[in-house]
């Protein structure tokens, strides 16, 4: 529509007012941007209240088509862009949130160009009212694209060079890898070796305390039992000397008191060798054990066992008859048990010796004592653990020992 036109068709505005919208009319006619009212009703109709005819250059259609009909507004969006750019419309209409877009133009017979355009929108009670501004930013556009393909050759230049560097860095850190690999390797071999003779010490040093302490409780067996014995055997046959032969009753007792010196030795030789665990077994030496120990203490024994027939080496044997032997003396002598249940089953590739009792337990700061610590030692060395549960009234203690290599 002419300038003249529009001017006139405001009838209240004096000359002066005329004069200044004539001016702002001419003003936007020669913007290089495109200025123009789009109203969207909640009907979903619109339409294009004014547009300055820049809007020819900007979106390839006129003034007089767009006023026509609003859609040809984006007759020449590009396919990849009308999506976005439409959607958007429709959320900043609800929302009354200001606009702002860059999308391309294709006006057939000529390279897409890029626009960006703004809007402030009014949202009124039925309709929204865009006050838009378009402008042609395409040569930005083409000299953004142009510093973008150089920043892409002078990455791939970088790149380049990164690559050649990086491989020269790769060489070294693996190079540097391997250095550091021998020394860890050489520092975790000294240090096992460190641990392993740590290890030995300390268990040469408790095998020579276990051994003192072995010899010492036979040496007071001795002396108590079997000493004793003997000697009042030959005090009572001097006394029958002098008083001059043996009666019957005195045989029978120098018989009685020899016979239980007897069996004391032959307990003694018992603990420190048992034949029972190289004739029969280790299943039969912890029941006789347990039996022997059940009898002289009072408390009811019970053994169970699924390895009656299973070939063990002698080592294995040995340890899984100490520890049975100290876990029982202990359940008797400090937990004070009535009832000791020793478990000793194979289970896929593993030994497990268990030892419960009704007794009255021991707090857990305790359970490296009572001679735990060296069960735990001993077993060490064959990479088997030890594992300790205990409260008054039920008290399992459980040494499990892998069985590869047996």
């Amino acid at each position: 529509m002419p300038t003249e036109c529009l001017v006139d068709q405001v009838k209240d505005y004096t000359a002066v007012d005329k004069t200044s919208v004539q001016h702002l009319l001419t003003l936007t006619r020669h913007i290089p941007a495109a200025i123009f009212q789009y109203r969207i009703f909640s009907d979903g109709s619109k339409e294009i209240t004014y547009a300055s005819p820049s809007i020819q250059d900007i979106f390839g259609v006129s003034p007089g088509e767009v006023k026509a009909d609003a859609t040809a507004l984006f007759t020449h969006l590009h396919e990849e862009d009308r999506q976005v750019v439409l959607s958007s419309i429709d959320h900043c209409s609800k929302t009354g949130l200001p606009w702002s877009r860059e999308f391309r133009i294709a006006i057939p017979n000529q390279k897409p160009r890029w626009v960006e355009a703004d809007a402030q929108i009014q949202v009124c009670e039925d309709h929204a009212i865009w006050h838009c501004l378009a402008r042609d930013i395409n040569e930005r556009m083409v000299l953004e694209n142009e510093l973008r393909e150089a920043q892409d050759c002078l990455m791939f230049l970088v790149e380049e060079r990164t690559e050649k560097l990086s491989k020269a860095n790769k060489t070294l850190a693996r190079l540097n890898q391997e250095v550091q690999a021998e020394i860890q390797e050489r520092i975790a071999l000294e240090r096992k070796l460190k641990d392993s003779y740590d290890l030995l010490s300390q268990l040469t040093a408790d095998l020579v305390q276990s051994e003192e302490r072995e010899r010492r409780r036979i040496a007071m067996e001795l002396h108590d039992n079997v000493v004793q014995h003997l000697a009042l055997g030959k005090l009572k046959l001097d006394m029958s000397q002098e008083e001059g032969g043996l009666q019957t009753e005195q045989l029978q007792v120098l018989s009685d008191l020899i016979v239980g010196a007897m069996h004391q030795i032959r307990r003694a030789c018992n603990d420190l060798s048992p034949p029972l665990l190289y004739d029969l077994g280790v299943v039969q030496a912890i029941e006789s054990l347990g039996e022997r120990l059940a009898r002289e203490h009072h408390f009811r024994f019970e053994l169970s066992s699924n390895i009656s027939n299973m070939k063990t080496s002698e080592q294995l044997r040995t340890v899984l008859y100490q520890t049975a032997s100290e876990l029982l003396i202990n359940a008797v002598k400090h937990a004070k048990a009535k009832n000791i249940k020793v478990r000793l089953h194979a289970r896929q590739n593993e030994l497990r010796l268990s030892v419960l009792d009704d007794g009255i337990g021991f707090p857990a700061s305790y359970s490296k004592g009572f001679g735990l610590a060296h069960i735990n030692q001993r077993i060490e060395c064959f990479k088997g653990n030890l594992s300790v549960r205990s409260k008054p009234g039920k008290t399992a203690v459980a040494v499990v020992l892998p069985l590869e290599g047996q």
